[in-house]
């Protein structure tokens, strides 16, 4: 299942150099609530982002990239990555990232694109 190969794979080393691109970026994704100019060219950003996850998701899905179907996922794929990038930033400002914190966002994420992927899908009735 990809949301388990998500809380397997999704493990940034927060002692090395891709910990403190991790922190950067989160500097960045902050910065976004504050500026206008970062805003906009964020969210530009977040629509390009989308666009790819319509072309993976509809090759994945076997379907054509402008089916309904298609673009509801990838919006809401994408809608889940923004809301949870915005939290973890929110999350680790002014104390860092904490491999506890690390793995809540992990964990938050992995279960919102489970309850995006299984309700789009029909496969989840709950």
């Amino acid at each position: 299942m990809a949301i388990d190969h998500l809380r397997t794979a999704y493990q940034p080393v927060l002692d090395s150099s891709s910990g403190e691109d991790v922190e950067a970026v989160l500097a960045v994704v902050r910065m976004t609530h504050d500026e206008p100019a970062l805003r906009a060219a964020y969210l530009v950003l977040r629509e390009r982002a989308e666009e790819t996850f319509t072309e993976v998701l509809a090759e994945r899905m076997g379907m054509p990239p402008g089916t309904f179907e298609v673009r509801v996922q990838a919006a809401s794929t994408n809608a889940v990555l923004k809301v949870a990038a915005d939290e973890f930033a929110r999350e680790t400002a002014g104390r860092g990232i904490t491999p506890e914190v690390l793995n809540d966002h992990r964990e938050q994420l992995a279960h919102a694109l489970g309850l995006v992927t299984r309700r789009l899908s029909g496969t989840d009735t709950g």
